[in-house]
């Protein structure tokens, strides 16, 4: 009896030690499932990390890619220093870059074109810049309009409007003005001045004063008080003492005469540069005739010099100095017009078709100049309202946009990292919990069944 409840006893003992060591087995095997869940969503939350450094990479490139299409107004271009100064359109900010031999200049089209096609005052864009803040190319925008030759203007500086032609544009206080390569004040534009000019829909960016002007200064003019003085055949101006006049820069022949007196010399007037005359040079031997040849059109036209009938069949004999023409055509009507004398000879032709044109359109020119003097305090106040709305609506839209983008970020990155973090605790934490309590009920049920199993045995 004591020998079969010895080996009993050892049975027993060798079968609770199995059943423990494969119930351990079981706990550890269900530790280690639920401990093998937290690595995963960590390395979840590493992916997201990466794929989130990768778009902020990529949107690093797209915004890079877009700075390269920003349009630049040439500031300064400095040949000793190989250095460009730009002005950002789109905000007004200056930056400089180097340029060097290797820098491409490329008209609008991309084609190559001469470094000296681009200069201070031209719209660009640029390409990237090297370690030594080198640019690899400059281009001439194709975002932008240009008109070249514009003579016929008028800028109001209290609206902050240049009407070009007929039609009206704006400008800010980033506007960039020049003449030969140097900034200049937009006040020193004149009516006699030919300009390039560069804008963005109905915003103008950029001037510049192909074709300036300059000053004649007149000295010694008692003897010619009165008279005239010609200046290329198209400015004629009555003398007054000391007088200046303003010329768009050019080489003229000038002629002033008075009273028999007068002569006629080349003058050149540069760009923002006075011209001195002195009329004592101009009077010589007086006083002094001229012969003026007139040759009228169309036939049957009649000529009256200073009230008389002349007869153009033969040169006229004048004394130098102004004289009233008058110039009847039965198909034209009658004109007038004003002749300086001033030399020898010279020979005039009077058109009366051209002439009467000309002075249409002159009339409908002064006739459109008052109107919209009288109406410009309207338009431009319906305009600028456009303008602000514009403006204001783009600025909201932008603003609106970017707003978006960043609450979208935001909420996104916020609620990734809530669900991540909470989810996964919450996860951790039941699964945790959960194996815990079923590996311990396990056990004490089966250590339960083990003991009554002793108790049978051993009775």
């Amino acid at each position: 009896m004591k020998y079969r409840r010895k080996h009993g006893i050892i049975f027993v003992t060798i079968l609770i030690g199995m059943l423990l060591t494969a119930g351990c087995g079981k706990a550890k095997e269900s530790n280690v499932t639920v401990g093998n869940k937290v690595p995963q969503l960590d390395t979840s939350t590493e992916t997201s990390k990466k794929k989130t450094k990768g778009s902020d990479k990529k949107q690093e490139s797209e915004e890079k890619t877009e700075e390269k299409k920003d349009v630049y107004i040439v500031y300064r271009i400095d040949d000793e220093t190989q250095t460009i100064r730009l002005q950002k359109v789109k905000n007004g900010k200056f930056s400089e870059y180097g340029i060097s031999d290797a820098t491409a200049y490329r008209d609008k089209y991309g084609e190559f074109t001469s470094e000296g096609n681009i200069t201070e005052g031209s719209p660009v864009q640029i390409g990237t810049a090297n370690q030594e803040g080198k640019l690899s190319y400059i281009q001439q925008s194709d975002q932008v309009w240009e008109q070249d030759n514009v003579g016929k203007f008028s800028i109001d500086e209290e609206k902050n409007m240049i009407v070009i032609g007929k039609t009206k544009y704006y400008y800010d206080d980033s506007l960039l003005v020049f003449l030969d390569g140097e900034q200049i004040s937009l006040d020193t534009i004149t009516g006699n001045d030919k300009l390039r000019v560069a804008g963005m829909d109905k915003k103008i960016i950029s001037v510049n004063v192909t074709s300036g002007h300059g000053f004649i200064v007149l000295t010694h003019t008692d003897l010619f008080e009165g008279g005239s003085i010609s200046i290329g055949g198209k400015h004629i101006y009555k003398i007054e003492k000391d007088m200046n006049v303003e010329i768009p820069e050019g080489t003229y022949q000038v002629t002033a005469a008075n009273d028999g007196y007068g002569d006629t010399k080349e003058v050149t007037v540069k760009r923002n540069e006075t011209t001195v005359l002195n009329l004592d040079e101009y009077k010589g031997e007086g006083p002094k005739m001229g012969k003026v040849k007139f040759i009228l059109q169309p036939e049957g036209t009649q000529l009256s010099i200073d009230g008389k009938a002349a007869d153009v069949s033969q040169p006229v004999e004048l004394k130098y100095g102004t004289h009233k023409l008058t110039v009847t055509s039965e198909k034209y009507g009658t004109l007038t017009r004003k002749l300086v004398v001033g030399s020898a000879e010279s020979e005039i032709t009077i058109n009366m078709g051209t002439e009467a044109k000309k002075d249409k359109e002159a009339e409908k020119k002064k006739s459109s100049t008052t109107t919209n003097s009288s109406s410009t305090g309207t338009n431009s106040s319906t305009t600028n309202s456009l303008n602000n709305k514009k403006s204001s609506s783009s600025a909201n839209s932008s603003t609106g946009t970017t707003s978006t983008k960043k609450n979208s970020t935001g909420s996104t990155g916020s609620s990734t990292k809530k669900s991540t973090s909470e989810n996964s605790g919450s996860t951790t934490k039941k699964s945790t919990g959960t194996a815990g309590t079923s590996s311990t009920s396990t056990d004490n049920n089966r250590l339960k069944q083990i003991s009554d199993f002793i108790s049978t045995i051993l009775d």
